[in-house]
């Protein structure tokens, strides 16, 4: 009985997250002036903002969703392993969950579909490249992919359920 208790507190008490923690949402070229960073960037992207001309692109909220179906085959094994009583068994399956999630994320960033970029956007892509000595054709700018900072951002982490 001692055992399935076990099995069965591992599942109710943590928990996975999918997007960009606290930890890693720092930017290389942050500074004194306050400069967005990763997380708050996803959410802008994710939601969109129409007052700065930015389409919704939303890689967090349909990444996680194209991947529901494989982090729900690991849940519904999560649930097998709890009732066998195995906490280490029920980790292993939430971070599955988590590399199932952050994995397709990443795919969604890359592949889109998005909005595509404004002219004016492509225009200072290109001339921020040349500053670096960089030639960037128009097959090289895509949507959420300019640095790769905020692709690099999106992970998992499996957490205590009373832990932010």
């Amino acid at each position: 009985m001692g055992k399935l208790l076990a099995g069965l507190e591992a599942v109710t008490q943590k928990r996975v997250l999918i997007g960009v923690p606290a930890e890693k949402a720092g930017r290389q070229d942050d500074d004194e002036k306050g400069e967005i960073n990763n997380a708050a960037l996803m959410y802008i992207h994710d939601k969109g903002a129409t007052e700065a001309n930015i389409p919704a692109r939303p890689g967090l909220t349909e990444g996680v969703k194209d991947a529901l179906p494989d982090i729900e085959k690991e849940l519904v094994a999560l649930a097998k392993e709890g009732l066998s009583g195995d906490p280490a068994a029920v980790d292993k399956r939430l971070h599955r969950a988590g590399i199932i999630g952050q994995n397709a994320v990443r795919k969604r960033i890359v592949d889109g579909p998005w909005a595509p970029l404004a002219p004016s956007t492509i225009a200072a892509r290109k001339r921020k490249a040349k500053k670096s000595g960089v030639v960037l054709e128009d097959s090289d700018i895509r949507p959420l992919r300019e640095s790769g900072q905020m692709y690099r951002a999106v992970t998992y982490s499996v957490r205590d359920k009373g832990e932010k």
